[in-house]
């Protein structure tokens, strides 16, 4: 009889060990998972700014040469507009214009991007001089006249590839 109980305790101490197990298995899963996402929005936030940046040095040396990101990503309805780039560049805003090639990205009438899905791609921009002389606070005057390409591969002429 002494050994049927011992066989008990001994059963009852699995079990208990088990989902003592359980929960400190589910906590560092919780840890691991807190930890991805951590990570995911330090990278949303990273290819923002590098995004910024490429534009930016674009801007800043308007020659016809295609500047290109590393992979960025993306959420599902973020995007960037004429009126960012402008508040990020000094530029009127009607000096950008956005393409794409691929089909989870609207680009409306070349005046946004909006991504409609979670994406990883690169970003080209080119800048070219448009040989006007604009006056100070002239809206809608553009010296330079950049696009933006989301996916697509610009080519280093004046004209985007096809």
């Amino acid at each position: 009889m002494k050994k049927f109980i011992n066989e008990e305790r001994a059963q009852s101490g699995a079990v208990f060990r088990l989902l003592i197990d359980s929960i400190i298995g589910l906590a560092i899963l919780m840890i691991i998972l807190s930890a991805m996402a951590n990570f995911y929005e330090m990278r949303l936030k990273t290819s923002t700014e590098e995004f910024r940046l490429l534009v930016k040095n674009a801007t800043d040396t308007p020659n016809g040469a295609v500047v290109e990101s590393g992979s960025l990503v993306f959420k599902s309805g973020s995007g960037f507009s004429q009126a960012m780039l402008s508040s990020n560049t000094g530029l009127d805003g009607s000096c950008f214009s956005f393409q794409t090639g691929l089909s989870g990205v609207d680009v409306g009438d070349g005046s946004f991007v909006k991504f409609i899905r979670d994406i990883e791609t690169k970003i080209y921009s080119k800048c070219n001089p448009t040989g006007k002389e604009c006056d100070a606070g002239e809206e809608s005057c553009c010296e330079i006249e950049c696009i933006v390409s989301v996916g697509k591969k610009l080519s280093s002429d004046n004209s985007p590839s096809s």
